[in-house]
């Protein structure tokens, strides 16, 4: 952690402001004294159309069925620190157990400028296995949402 802070540090000195989209980030960076103050700078955040994206019925209070499976969505750049290899293992395990009556969907898109790409063979594999339900990229997500139960944040944070 030293070497990374050091490295973070001598690269910010040489920039006009840094900007943070978390709070904690900026906290982080100031207690380690990375990050000048007076060059750091919250975004109040990429927003929500709530108009577009509006509220949706529960579709589930307790167990899925076959008939009624509970739908888990991760939306996300395929890399590995998005926890994209996290998913497929907890698919892999929650499919044995329940089966049919869990459906995993991965959408997004392989980030091929990223060095920590997930195994996109692995991802194609676990959808022919029928662990998960493999999406691709996704120009509307809209109505992907308004199907799913459950919503993996893909972060490790």
């Amino acid at each position: 952690m030293k070497l990374i802070s050091a490295l973070y540090a001598v690269a910010l000195r040489l920039v006009d402001a840094v900007v943070f989209l978390n709070p904690s980030d900026v906290e982080e960076f100031l207690s380690y004294g990375i990050s000048d103050p007076r060059k750091s700078l919250l975004s109040p955040g990429d927003g929500v159309d709530i108009q577009y994206f509006k509220r949706v019925k529960i579709r589930h209070f307790g167990q899925g069925s076959q008939t009624n499976p509970i739908r888990i969505l991760m939306v996300s750049r395929f890399i590995r620190d998005k926890g994209v290899n996290e998913y497929l293992e907890a698919a892999y395990m929650l499919k044995q157990k329940f089966n049919d009556s869990v459906i995993f969907s991965l959408a997004g898109f392989e980030d091929h400028g990223n060095p920590w790409p997930a195994d996109i063979a692995r991802i194609r594999n676990y959808a022919a296995d029928g662990v998960i339900e493999f999406l691709g990229y996704c120009d509307e997500v809209r109505d992907l949402l308004e199907q799913t139960d459950i919503y993996m944040l893909p972060s490790y944070r």
